[in-house]
C-alpha cells in the first residue's frame, strides 16, 4: 500500500515547532508588560513620594514650630506612605551650631520587602531632602 502526500498540508513537526515558537514569543510578550507595569508604578510611587516631600517641607516651613529635628510616621495625606528624618550630621555654620536634617518618604512596599531587625530603619527611601536646621547654642562644644 502506498502512502499518499498531500504537499500543501503541515506535519505533526512542523505544527509542534510552531507551537513552541508562538508560546515562546507570548511568555516573552508577557513579561515585558510585567515590567513595564512594575516600572511604571515604581515610577508613580517615585513621583507621589516627591510630591509629598515637597509638601511636608512646605507645610514644615510655614509651621511656628519650624523645620523638624529626628521624627517619622505615616503620611496623611497618603497612608501608603511614611515620612522619616534623621540628623546626618551636627556641626557649626558660622559660629551657629546647625544640625544636618534628612527628611526620607518611603513606601509601604518598601517596609514589606526589608529584611532588617528593624524593617522601618532598614528601608530604603523612594524621596528625600537635606536640610539644615539651626540646634541651640550650646548644644555642640566650641570647635
Amino acid at each position: 500500500m502506498k502512502m499518499l502526500r498531500n504537499p500543501s498540508a503541515f506535519t505533526l513537526l512542523e505544527v509542534v515547532l510552531s507551537m513552541v515558537l508562538v508560546a515562546g514569543l507570548l511568555v516573552s510578550c508577557m513579561t515585558a508588560i510585567s515590567r513595564y507595569q512594575t516600572t511604571l508604578a515604581k515610577a508613580q510611587w517615585q513621583a507621589r513620594a516627591d510630591a509629598i516631600c515637597d509638601q511636608l517641607m512646605t507645610m514644615w516651613h510655614a509651621s511656628d514650630d519650624g523645620l523638624p529635628l529626628v521624627t517619622s510616621g505615616r503620611v496623611a495625606a497618603d497612608p501608603n506612605f511614611w515620612f522619616r528624618t534623621r540628623m546626618v550630621e551636627s556641626r557649626r555654620l558660622c559660629g551657629v551650631p546647625v544640625a544636618v536634617m534628612r527628611l526620607e518618604i518611603i513606601h509601604e512596599s518598601a517596609l514589606r520587602s526589608s529584611r532588617g531587625q528593624n524593617e522601618y530603619l532598614d528601608a530604603i527611601a523612594m524621596s528625600g531632602v537635606t536640610y539644615v536646621r539651626a540646634l541651640p547654642l550650646n548644644s555642640i562644644a566650641a570647635r
